[in-house]
């Protein structure tokens, strides 16, 4: 009798053990969902400093490619929309908020406070949590803005202790980890991250990627567009995501800057937009678990995926901009069981009126027709056409790098403040300076090359980079030459459709072309090759398959820069002037001003290079 109760309370005990040993694992196999809101690049401008709207202001938007003077009712919609999709959800327990950078429009600390207001009133009435994390427009951005005056003036920049300030109770405040760089206060780099739990199987890290102090890789404590993890902060954001495997949660992370590539060629053209070395950080990200990751910074809807060497896939969730083309807000469904994650996302229009969405008023009282994203944002963001595009891009570098080589006194002494030393690339180039007898140059690279090198910059100087509006004039009338090159003889009834342009029958052009390709990937990569109706994209990737439209192109693009660039307006604005090689204070001086002479003379003064 004894032994047969003792074998009873044996094999009760052992039944306990193993119920208690795989318990674990029958929590774990439980699905877990939660529900996401999304919406990135806000750039929100503060009515605190628009000055009352006033003609300065209004000058200022007309001028920008953002839409500051709507921002209210983007931002209005956004909120809106979100919370009717999440309010549907069934846990609303499991409802969040992500906004992943570039909050404001260049960091000014009023932007920051308001629209901070905006987002804790909104978080208080509906009972959704919100996270924010900082974009490279956010902190020390020297570009401040402020129109109080009635007048542009430099605004009041935002440190990142006062970022952290503002936005307190907007994820910070539900946080349980904080990275915190080693030597702070003096090193500040990714010292806005933390990591806080997301319904009952997701854990959120939230990584500061931005570039906003000298530890950090930013000069003078200037923000930088591209985005870094710095080894200490990448050993912060592995450890978040194994511990919270080990807790049964699944890791996902928030930033702003692109963790994988979204073309082929970003990390080429678009360098400041995915993270710097985003290849080993992805292998460390995907090794440690993580495997969704919500960006924005590059203005675009998309989505795209990294597999390292262990066959680990990491995607990454990129959300387009509020404030310009397709101004998307998204909502993000999560389930996970710990062995697998599914994703289920929507994106919405800003005023989508199946949502009870309003139609889009500006600051002056404007009502803006249905879909804004074609009858307004498309136009705002990019321009009229692509031409208008490329001008903006090219009239920013023109400002940018034009005023730059200026203020250096031309392109040799501005190449050597990036560490380009012409005079000595041309010497380690033939192997020699040249030669030289007794200390004095008789001819070399550092006095006679140079020479005439100096004076063919200083040229470009007063004709070309001190004259930046003349300068963009002509090099977009060659550009625009190009843009009208044909590549399909049906016309593009696609950009009509969506734009609301008169279809006038005439071929596809190259610019026109480019436009669609803006419409499609900006808009979330919508495939139109072969579809009834739009017959000229199907065309035009035949023509250039086939090499038909390839060698045209080339032929025009070999006219343009040889015939119309090179020939026309260099070669005919460019002197030569062989006295150069001989400056003033050398040796053969005299010989300079002999050989000057004679030039001049023999080509009646037309000593243009052509």
């Amino acid at each position: 009798m004894k032994k047969s109760i003792l074998l009873k309370l044996t094999a009760t005990v052992l039944c306990f053990a193993l119920l208690a040993a795989f318990l674990p694992l029958a929590v774990s196999a439980e699905e877990s969902t939660i529900h996401i809101g999304v919406f990135s690049d806000v750039h929100y401008f503060a009515d605190a400093v628009k000055g009352n709207f006033c003609d300065a202001y209004k000058e200022f938007t007309y001028l920008k490619n953002k839409e500051y003077a709507e921002n209210n009712a983007l931002l209005g919609n956004a909120l809106q929309g979100v919370e009717t999709v999440l309010k549907q959800a069934e846990e609303e327990k499991a409802n969040f908020l992500l906004i992943p950078g570039d909050l404001t429009k260049d960091g000014e600390i009023e932007c920051h406070i308001e629209l901070a207001q905006k987002l804790e009133a909104w978080q208080a009435r509906t009972g959704i949590p919100v996270f924010v994390t900082n974009g490279n427009h956010d902190i020390n951005n020297s570009n401040v803005t402020t129109f109080v005056n009635g007048k542009k003036e430099q605004g009041t920049k935002t440190s990142p202790e006062q970022f952290r300030q503002i936005y307190a109770n907007l994820g910070f405040d539900k946080a349980d980890a904080f990275f915190t760089p080693k030597g702070y206060p003096e090193a500040k780099g990714g010292m806005l991250s933390y990591a806080a739990d997301l319904g009952t199987g997701f854990r959120l890290i939230v990584v500061d990627t931005s570039m906003y102090s000298e530890d950090n890789g930013a000069p003078g404590n200037e923000h930088l567009t591209d985005g870094c993890v710095g080894d200490a902060l990448l050993e912060w954001v592995c450890d978040q995501a194994k511990q919270a495997k080990k807790n049964g949660r699944e890791p996902i992370v928030m930033q702003h800057h692109n963790l994988v590539q979204h073309m082929d060629i970003e990390e080429a053209t678009f360098f400041a937009f995915v993270l710097r070395d985003w290849e080993r950080i992805c292998d460390f990200y995907a090794d440690a678990g993580i495997h969704y990751v919500f960006t924005g910074h590059l203005h675009a809807s998309d989505t795209a995926s990294y597999v390292n060497d262990n066959g680990e896939r990491i995607t990454d969730i990129l959300t387009p901009t509020l404030t310009g083309y397709p101004n998307y807000f998204r909502t993000v469904d999560l389930t996970t069981d710990m062995r697998s994650t599914r994703l289920d996302m929507t994106n919405y229009d800003i005023d989508d009126e199946r949502l009870g969405l309003g139609e889009i008023t500006t600051d002056f009282g404007e009502t803006i027709a249905r879909p804004y994203k074609y009858t307004s944002s498309y136009e705002q963001t990019f321009g009229n056409d692509i031409g208008d595009f490329v001008e903006r891009l090219l009239t920013d570098l023109v400002k940018n790098y034009f005023t730059q080589i200026s203020e250096a006194g031309g392109i040799i002494p501005f190449l050597k403040t990036k560490d380009i030393d012409v005079e000595e690339l041309l010497i380690g180039l033939i192997g020699t300076n040249g030669i030289s007898v007794a200390g004095q140059d008789i001819l070399t690279v550092r006095t006679n090359a140079m020479g005439l090198i100096r004076d063919i910059d200083s040229q470009i100087l007063e004709k070309y980079i001190n004259k930046p509006e003349e300068t963009l004039a002509k090099v977009m009338t060659l550009v625009r030459k190009l843009l009208a090159f044909e590549v399909s003889t049906y016309p593009n009834t696609y950009n009509c459709e969506k734009l609301d342009v008169k279809n006038t029958g005439k071929p596809c052009t190259i610019g026109e072309y480019a436009t669609t390709a803006l419409l499609l990937y900006y808009g979330g990569d919508e495939n139109i090759i072969g579809q009834k109706g739009y017959e000229f994209a199907e065309d035009a990737l035949r023509r250039f398959d086939s090499g038909e439209t390839t060698e045209k192109l080339f032929n025009l693009i070999i006219e343009v820069v040889v015939k119309d660039l090179a020939e026309n307006i260099i070669l005919k604005d460019i002197n030569l002037n062989p006295g150069a090689l001989f400056p003033d204070g050398t040796v053969f001086s005299m010989l300079g001003k002999l050989l000057q002479l004679i030039t001049v003379q023999i080509f009646g003064g037309d000593n243009s290079l052509l």
